[in-house]
């Protein structure tokens, strides 16, 4: 099976750990026909005909693998064929390795939350290996279309309209500046989605649930936050993000989570008292490289 974990984990800086951990189970997985099932699901994964995960959850269960170890394997046996795709589109290489980096800080998240050498959460990893989302600066963006009928300073977002959707990558500090400078590359990078000038940001994210976000220190997350006009919020059983401020698994009682910052303990305090985390949803329009405060 052809999956140089050793390049690849060069390259993006992985652990010397990482690499000898998912190199043994590449080897592992050698003895059970993993080169036909990798192909067959690449196959699968780049013409969006079937879902590969199911079937390469069943190979790592045969090879005695964590499934999250023969994702990670998955998605580095694909990025060759995401890299001549980037090159085809005229995309720097610059652009591939930002992009491509979150395998290396999904795989970090992974293994401090459940302890394994792999990613929980390959299904969204693959939309940079399809080349659906992108990190441009501190952030990463694609384009999704509008749940919502949305106002704001004489412009309307109609429902299903192109929106760019934002995350935020688990890694470093998050300053509001460079936040400020990937909005700028974002609109730059989708400007052809959006041909009369008016783009539209929109993110999902656990910050902006009304009760959390109450909660949030003063800084930097906060003021990320204040950018977006707050449109919807629910409690999503399917979506616990508590582990993001945690770092623990879901199985963890809340009353062993540790305490190490303010968040963490107004957070563990709030969900003791039977509370549970939910998830806003926040647009801002952004025009001739400003946010334009929301009415």
């Amino acid at each position: 099976m052809s999956v140089n974990v050793e390049k690849f984990g060069r390259q993006f800086h992985f652990s010397t750990e990482a690499i000898l951990s998912l190199s043994a189970a590449a080897e592992a997985l050698n003895a059970h026909n993993a080169a036909s099932v990798f192909a067959s699901c690449k196959d699968q994964l780049f013409s969006q005909s079937g879902d590969p995960w199911e079937v390469l959850t069943c190979l790592a269960r045969q090879a005695g693998l964590h499934p999250f170890a023969v994702h990670q394997l998955f998605l580095i046996y694909c990025t060759e064929e995401t890299k001549a795709r980037y090159r085809a589109a005229g995309y720097p290489d610059a652009l591939y390795y930002d992009s491509l980096k979150d395998l290396k800080y999904k795989m970090e998240e992974t293994y401090q939350v459940y302890g394994v050498w792999g990613v929980y959460c390959a299904a969204w990893l693959s939309s940079f290996i399809l080349l659906k989302c992108f990190c441009l600066g501190r952030l990463q963006f694609e384009i999704l279309h509008s749940e919502f009928h949305y106002e704001t300073a004489g412009h309307i977002l109609q429902q299903h309209a192109p929106v760019i959707n934002v995350h935020i990558p688990s890694f470093g500090r998050l300053y509001y500046d460079e936040i400020l400078d990937a909005y700028a590359r974002a609109a730059a990078f989708f400007a052809p989605h959006f041909p009369d000038g008016a783009i539209w940001f929109h993110c999902e994210t656990w910050i902006l649930y009304p009760p959390v976000n109450a909660l949030l220190p003063n800084g930097n997350m906060r003021r990320f936050s204040k950018d977006f006009d707050v449109v919807h919020a629910c409690i999503d059983p399917s979506q616990d993000d508590r582990y993001r401020v945690f770092m623990l698994p879901p199985e963890v009682p809340v009353t062993e989570y540790p305490e190490n910052n303010a968040l963490q303990r107004d957070l563990k305090a709030w969900l003791l008292q039977g509370n549970t985390m939910g998830v806003g949803f926040g647009l801002f329009l952004y025009q001739n490289g400003q946010i334009i405060p929301h009415s």
